[in-house]
């Protein structure tokens, strides 16, 4: 499945933050967060006293989505008596969660979301628990085994982690008391692309990871007008933004500067990259597919992907100025010898702050004008949650997971959008114009997010990914897209058909 997603920003800045968030499916109806509406509030009215002592933008008005009701409209009348919901966190800490009362705009109002919250519902909400990347299926396989109840929600990596869904571990969250998966505060289109025969992990604006983690291209402004290219901006306006203009530019940006005819670290860069799947997704090529009842398929080999891949092994492989320095693009960018890099905005926006350089922020690039729209892939670093099976206390659980997302939808959006992009990140209207472009065009597919079981099987927690096919291009340098695909084909087929036995055989009851 496949889903667009729009976010818009608040009428604040508007010149360049646009009307409501629009959620156009394929194949399903996506209805995200997110409208117009928006009321301008002082820092005092969305912080505690304490934060905005210290906040460093307590000068600031700050905005609420005013078209999501307060949590005494959406949950009147509840009371858990102070019931303690544990969270279980992969590869982040507590702060992510739990926000902090003296910290940033989106710390402090990561924690004054938890304070409504707990206000409304009487439950403290807390960081029971964090574990390192690739350790939350072992993690949770032994909570159940023992049939501990110690953790309410466990937050999973999409591509890795996201295994644990088909193994029976977590409830089906269709089914618990308080969650309305129809409200808007839900991303019920990634939500849908990563349920079959029930919905196991839930996603929505209660975490950065999911808000802020879209890929992009940053583009080095002073290199780029000092190269003389046209401007970018128009060129992504026009849908001419493909691949091989970016391969061309990239070429174009090279300096061997230390004269030994090889493309290296010491040279300045037309693109530095790591991973492959961004440009990959951009390009138009999915995962999976799903038949007419649903079924997710196979649907990687064909021409279109092999006709992707001669495009990447282009632009990777036989493109002077095009480079991975072990995977460290984003320090190679920061330092102003790379024209260009793929990254997520979440994950650039405090080393690209700091950048002495202007910068562009444009979307991955088109397979070519042809092509309808520009596609850009959120990774999904540690934005779905599931809820344990012998976790007990499963209404306040479902009402406070309810109520998180409505609220950060309300005031936890808005804080991201207008202050830590509209105002930190991005430097100028037009590239504020393209993060709307951006966020506009979000792609989800089943085969992504469990790319992890299509890859290396159930219950694992590694870096054998599915799309790891693609990244074989810089690994191995092979040319041939289908004899890479035959010699993994069959075994792809087969654990995807696991995958979805494993779904089949959850009792929901």
């Amino acid at each position: 499945m496949n889903c667009k997603f729009s976010v818009n920003f608040p009428k604040r800045l508007s010149a360049f933050f646009f009307a409501s968030l629009i959620v156009v499916g394929a194949g399903a109806s996506c209805t995200d967060s997110g409208t117009d509406n928006y009321e301008e509030v002082s820092d005092t009215e969305i912080m505690t006293e304490s934060s905005t002592e210290t906040s460093e933008t307590e000068d600031n008005d700050y905005l609420v989505d005013a078209s999501v009701p307060m949590l005494s409209e959406i949950l009147p009348g509840l009371d858990f008596g102070g019931t303690e919901i544990r969270f279980m966190l992969e590869g982040v800490e507590a702060p992510y969660i739990e926000g902090y009362d003296q910290g940033d705009i989106i710390d402090t109002t990561i924690y004054q979301r938890n304070l409504n919250v707990s206000e409304a519902l009487n439950v403290e909400i807390k960081c029971a628990m964090t574990v390192e990347y690739m350790t939350m299926v072992p993690t949770l396989q032994k909570i159940i085994a023992a049939g501990e109840d110690v953790i309410d929600v466990a937050l999973v990596l999409r591509w890795c982690s996201a295994s644990v869904a088909p193994l029976g571990y977590l409830r089906d969250a269709g089914s618990m008391k308080y969650i309305n998966l129809d409200n808007p505060w839900w991303a019920k289109s990634y939500i849908d692309a990563m349920s079959y025969n029930g919905v196991y992990l839930l996603t929505s604006d209660m975490c950065t990871g999911y808000i802020g983690g879209v890929y992009a291209v940053f583009a080095n402004a002073d290199m780029w007008e000092s190269l003389g290219l046209p401007n970018i901006y128009e060129i992504v306006r026009d849908g001419k933004w493909t691949i091989d203009l970016m391969t061309e530019y990239a070429e174009k940006a090279w300096v061997d500067i230390n004269n030994n005819g090889l493309t290296d670290a010491d040279d300045r860069l037309g693109f530095a990259y790591g991973y492959t799947e961004e440009l990959v997704n951009g390009l138009g090529v999915e995962y999976c597919k799903r038949d007419e009842n649903g079924v997710p398929y196979l649907s990687l080999n064909n021409q279109h992907t092999t006709e992707v891949w001669d495009k990447l092994y282009k632009l990777y492989i036989e493109t002077p100025g095009s480079f991975n320095p072990d995977y460290n693009q984003l320090a190679e960018f920061t330092s102003g010898d790379v024209l260009m890099i793929d990254y997520d905005i979440s994950g650039a926006s405090s080393a690209v702050r700091a950048m002495e350089n202007d910068y562009y922020i444009i979307p991955t690039p088109k397979f070519n004008e042809a092509q309808e729209n520009y596609i850009s892939l959120n990774m999904g670093q540690p934005a779905q949650y599931g809820v344990p099976i012998t976790a007990v206390n499963v209404d306040a659980i479902s009402a406070t997971l309810e109520a998180m997302a409505a609220e950060s939808s309300r005031i936890l959006r808005p804080a991201y959008y207008n202050v830590h992009i509209g105002e930190k990140i991005v430097r100028d209207a037009d590239s504020r114009e393209m993060i709307d472009l951006i966020m506009d065009s979000i792609n989800v597919d089943f085969g992504y997010c469990y790319a992890g079981a299509i890859g290396s099987g159930l219950g694992q927690d590694n870096w054998f990914m599915y799309f790891d096919i693609f990244r074989t291009i810089g690994q191995q340098k092979n040319a041939n897209f289908v004899s890479t695909y035959e010699k993994k084909g069959n075994g792809y087929e087969k654990r995807l058909a696991d995958l979805l036995k494993a779904f089949d055989s959850i009792n929901n009851g």
